[in-house]
């Protein structure tokens, strides 16, 4: 087995270990901050467009083992449990070889900050129709931000 495969399935414990890949999500989700376990699972539905939902069953029994792994870290606030990313966490997500890792900590406001900048930088180049079909869009953000 090649060497960084063998350090992504078993997360720096020295054990291979299943949901390595969930584990990722779990991580990325957390380090952007605290999060309860429905939280987490609600992330991971939204950032798959709602094509996968992990069950409640694995996403606890995942939770379990990475906080006795001190991968992440849980405490109660009002009535609810938080988890959070430890830094061992932290280095193993940055660390660490997981093809979605992009995809999940990506920025949406962000992303759509670049595209807007890219059309200002192009506007000179639109036609009529795809100016319209943009103003448009821009009507459809307002009304649904609001």
């Amino acid at each position: 087995m090649h060497l960084g495969m063998q350090h992504h399935m078993d997360m720096g414990h020295g054990r291979i270990r299943r949901g390595f890949g969930l584990k990722y999500f779990i991580l990325a989700i957390l380090s952007k901050g605290k999060a309860t376990g429905a939280e987490i699972t609600k992330k991971i539905e939204e950032t798959s467009n709602y094509y996968w939902r992990p069950s409640p069953g694995s996403i606890y029994m995942i939770l379990k083992e990475m906080s006795d792994d001190n991968l992440i870290k849980s405490k109660e606030e009002d009535g609810k449990k938080y988890y959070e990313i430890t830094e061992e966490g932290k280095e193993i997500l940055d660390n660490a070889w997981f093809p979605f890792k992009e995809f999940i900590s990506r920025e949406p406001a962000l992303e759509l900050e670049q595209s807007i900048r890219k059309v200002i930088e192009s506007k000179n180049m639109l036609g009529e129709e795809e100016k319209k079909r943009i103003l448009s869009l821009i009507d459809d953000l307002k009304k649904n931000l609001d």
